[in-house]
């Protein structure tokens, strides 16, 4: 059974996209399932009790084997096993996590996406960062007429503005900003391709100075 760390826990396709760093090694780790997008259902992440992991929680979880793909190298296949509650990553720790990339994959200098020929080229060499940014942002607004959650934020020179996946932070409703904690770190990574393109998307936020327990935010 590998421990890892949870810095991600998104919506995608009715599931959840999981992932976190390995708890000796910090490298990342994504379990997958067998399905042909990877996501994964209630019962197979679900811990005994019931619950989900909370970012932070350290998992136990047992690997079948690789599965890597175009963009996605830290594709790990699942066995069919109960995932493990081993405790909780300190927050005044989480700097030890960071990573320092010089930007977010700007391979084809588009700010939130990258093409799908790009990714399948061999540009790609991780799909997962946590990043410590400058001042975040939410904003909440309509897009195709449906209220989309996106982060504003500056890395390293660069503005990026993505769309946020972590289900703790789409439950704002009303069309607004609101700022995020100062010393928030984001977990950036980078989507499967749809229609040509490969979204960034923050699958994980974590804000040190909060008191979010993983069951109700106030804004």
């Amino acid at each position: 059974m590998s421990p890892f760390i949870c810095l991600a826990n998104s919506n995608k396709n009715g599931g959840r996209c999981i992932a976190g760093k390995d708890l000796d090694s910090y490298k990342w780790i994504r379990p997958v399932s067998d399905s042909v997008t990877g996501e994964l259902s209630l019962l197979q992440y679900c811990y005994e009790n019931g619950r989900e992991p909370n970012l932070l929680d350290i998992v136990g979880v047992t690997l079948k084997e690789p599965k890597p793909q175009a963009g996605q190298p830290e594709n790990h296949l699942i066995a069919a096993s109960e995932w493990k509650y081993y405790g909780t990553f300190p927050k005044k720790e989480i700097a030890r996590l960071c990573d320092e990339p010089e930007n977010l994959w700007m391979l084809d200098y588009k700010a939130d996406r990258v093409s799908s020929n790009t990714v399948i080229s061999g540009g790609i060499n991780q799909s997962l960062y946590l990043i410590k940014p400058d001042q975040a942002i939410l904003s909440v607004g309509l897009e195709y007429g449906k209220l989309k959650v996106r982060a504003n934020f500056n890395y390293k020179g660069q503005a990026y503005s993505l769309v946020v996946t972590d289900p703790n932070y789409l439950i704002i409703n009303t069309i607004g900003s609101y700022p995020l904690c100062q010393n928030t770190y984001l977990t950036i990574s980078l989507g499967q391709e749809f229609k040509g393109y490969c979204y960034k998307l923050v699958a994980g936020i974590i804000e040190p100075n909060s008191s979010y327990t993983g069951k109700n935010i106030v804004y």
